[in-house]
């Protein structure tokens, strides 16, 4: 079964907003059995279901490991490759931060995987997934149609609005 693996950001021992945004993200695609499933990369990850309390997340994937302690680009793409390959992934939706403008473009060179960066949307079209976001200085929106069998996008902060609070069904700790 396929999957739609989102990651969420911890900042203050909280998923950033921007995570959850893209949870609502995810929903929009999600076809048919597709899972939508939650992902967390980190260290000493106390009650990762209140960290990361979306609704609309069937399961939740933890990577809690000392390596993570301190963020390292190569540490990141490791668990996070896992994780995909773990939960089967499709689609991987993650927020377009700082730290992630980093790993998510290697993550999808090591899983030689389309990537579309900083969405401002997303919508399947005839079953093609379509992605929007600003090329030009922001002057311009580009729509990319993309026929991958494995996608990473990440999505700009604020494009999509945030999925309610809730609890995951299945929690996972420690690929």
């Amino acid at each position: 079964m396929s999957s739609i693996v989102v990651f969420g950001e911890i900042q203050g021992g909280r998923a950033i907003q921007a995570s959850a945004e893209a949870v609502t993200a995810a929903q929009g695609v999600r076809v048919g059995d597709t899972k939508i499933v939650g992902a967390l990369i980190g260290y000493g990850i106390d009650n990762p279901t209140v960290i990361f309390d979306a609704v609309g997340l069937d399961q939740l994937l933890v990577v809690d490991d000392a390596q993570v302690a301190q963020y390292t680009c190569e540490a990141f793409v490791s668990a996070a490759a896992e994780i995909a390959k773990s939960a089967g992934a499709e689609l991987i939706i993650v927020p377009h931060t700082s730290n992630t403008l980093e790993w998510a473009p290697r993550l999808a060179a090591r899983l030689n995987a389309a990537l579309v960066t900083n969405c401002t949307a997303l919508e399947l079209v005839d079953n093609v997934l379509q992605a929007t976001k600003p090329v030009c200085g922001g002057a311009v929106q580009a729509q990319y149609s993309i026929t991958s069998e494995l996608t990473v996008v990440t999505l700009s902060a604020g494009a999509f609005a945030a999925a309610e609070k809730g609890r995951p069904l299945l929690l996972k700790q420690s690929l």
